[in-house]
């Protein structure tokens, strides 16, 4: 080792032994000292023994112990160790939440762990984001709502913001963000990031980051010297962090231009490389005390709630209480009148409903097997027979169906093979469809699934069908369109008919199409109707779980 180099550590050493609680910024500088000449242990360790000797403090500050844990939780992240940094941003978080200052820390720390989860693609990023950007607006902290629009994509507003505030680093940031984002102006912006970026040794990230981003511009533009040149301006800057994220980028850099050249070994050398430091920041290890973490954040949270809340409902006044124990016990007697009227006459309107169901898918199935039997043809008899088996099933379910449902209508969603269904309900009305030669189109090929009640769906199905065969003129067309959309199954079965408006309302179509919207909207679907005197078009669109 050099003279220099003992020379230096024996000078941090001295400075922190001799002064263990000494200013923050000049611990966190100590520490970078250590980060920039490769010592990640010592510039680790340096952040513990401050923390330790706090911890022994009885006159401890919060804000230092917990500005220590912030720093520390940075370093650990540089270092890709993210399950460690992630607990040191929650020591800091817990150190200030019960505490109504340091709300510049606060949005600061919030902000760092939000950043974590975002890395991870972790949803409850936005909760740590959002709780840092209430903050920092609240105090005007322009740090935490540089990086914030930047990591939620808010470029243009961050330039307006980085204008307003007169700083060129922000500017310079925004500026080859957007030139990363938007191909027909990238030169512009990152011509503009160039002339305002602060020269090295200030804004070494922002200096990294604006030669990493051009990098895929020149390669867009298949000026691969050129895209070479800023691999190499990243690499010679990248030392200056020692950040393995960083390190990470300027390798893919290098990978993505070779690629480019069609130079495969040295491409697949650099990812190698590239993915090796990915994997490590990356680890399951990490991913899972992320995940862990937060499931405790939920679950107290919940507790608080259930505590909080029960700590309202021992606030009460006894006056009040007996005067509402008067009022309840008076009102019940009332109410429990008025509510034995209510449901009785909710069950009888279920009944009623019932019974026009049951009446209503069997009365044309009926009245074609009463035709049939009058016409005296052989062939007619084995139509007679499975008409007959047919409505036999078909009355069957739906009476037991009715049994279930005297008082309410009450659903058994499930997953239904909506092909089948389909087919199910065109057979019992086959006698509708010959004596009017109606030519039945099907056109679907996969088979569909839905999740809803099937004896509803089935009801809503079986009238649809009906009136699209009784209203179309003889030897014309019905068509079914399956298809799935959007999480939705839809059933679309169009007519030839007159259309609903031209000699009938919607209540004079069977059950009526009221009926069959209420059935299909507690299904959670939708009926969408289309009417014109060329026909009619009924879409059915129920969920496919």
């Amino acid at each position: 080792m050099s003279l220099f180099r003992i020379l230096f550590f024996c000078c941090i050493s001295f400075s922190v032994s001799s002064n263990q609680i000494i200013n923050i910024d000049e611990l966190w500088e100590s520490s970078e000292n250590y980060n920039l000449i490769g010592d990640r242990e010592s510039s680790i360790n340096v952040l513990l023994e401050n923390i330790e000797f706090l911890n022994k403090v009885e006159s401890q500050s919060v804000f230092k112990l917990s500005s220590v844990y912030n720093y520390l939780g940075l370093r650990y992240q540089t270092y890709g160790e993210w399950d460690e940094s992630a607990f040191a941003y929650i020591k800091s978080i817990e150190l200030l939440k019960d505490s109504d200052d340091y709300d510049e820390l606060k949005s600061q720390v919030y902000l760092n762990l939000g950043l974590l989860y975002l890395k991870v693609a972790n949803p409850s990023a936005n909760y740590y984001l959002n709780f840092a950007e209430e903050i920092a607006l609240k105090e005007g902290y322009s740090p935490v709502l540089f990086i914030l629009y930047k990591v939620t994509d808010r470029l243009e507003e961050g330039v307006k913001f980085s204008k307003y505030i007169q700083n060129n680093q922000y500017l310079a940031n925004y500026y080859y963000l957007l030139g990363n984002s938007k191909d027909s102006m990238s030169k512009f912006y990152f011509d503009s990031a160039r002339i305002v970026l602060p020269k090295l040794p200030d804004s070494k990230l922002q200096n990294f980051q604006y030669h990493a981003y051009v990098v895929q511009y020149f390669i867009n533009n298949n000026r691969l010297d050129s895209a070479l040149y800023h691999c190499k301006k990243a690499e010679y800057i990248a030392p200056l962090l020692n950040d393995d994220e960083v390190n990470n980028h300027f390798l893919s850099c290098y990978a993505n231009v070779y690629l480019k050249m069609g130079e495969y070994k040295k491409a697949w050398d650099y990812k190698r490389k590239a993915d090796s430091i990915s994997s490590f920041y990356n680890s399951p290890k990490n991913l899972a005390v992320l995940e862990e973490i937060d499931k405790q954040r939920v679950f107290f949270e919940k507790e608080n709630k259930i505590l909080q809340l029960e700590s309202e409902k021992r606030i009460s006044n006894l006056a009040i209480l007996l005067f509402f124990l008067i009022f309840i016990i008076i009102y019940y007697f009332i109410r429990k009148e008025n509510r034995l009227n209510l449901q009785l006459t909710k069950s009888n309107k279920t009944k009623d409903r019932l019974f026009s169901i049951i009446s209503h898918d069997f009365r044309g199935a009926i009245a074609s097997i009463l035709l049939l039997s009058q016409d005296e043809k052989e062939e007619n008899f084995s139509k007679i027979r499975k008409g007959s088996e047919s409505l036999l099933f078909e009355f069957d379910n739906l009476l037991n169906w009715s049994l279930d449902n005297q008082d309410k209508i009450i659903l058994y969603p499930e997953i239904i093979d909506v092909n089948e269904i389909v087919e199910e309900e065109v057979k019992l009305l086959v006698n509708q469809i010959l004596q009017k030669n109606i030519n039945i189109i099907n056109q679907y090929e996969d088979d569909y699934i839905a999740f809803v009640d099937k004896n509803t769906i089935r009801i809503v199905l079986r009238n649809i069908l009906h009136n699209a065969i009784k209203f179309s003129p003889d030897n014309s067309e019905v068509i079914i369109v399956i298809g799935e959309e959007n999480e939705t199954t839809k059933i679309n079965i169009v007519d030839c008919g007159c259309g609903f408006s031209t000699n009938h309302n919607s209540h004079g179509m069977g059950l009526g199409l009221e009926l069959c919207k209420e059935f299909i909207e507690i299904n959670n679907g939708e009926l969408i109707i289309s009417s014109s005197e060329s026909g009619s078009s009924i879409m059915i669109v129920i969920p496919c779980s």
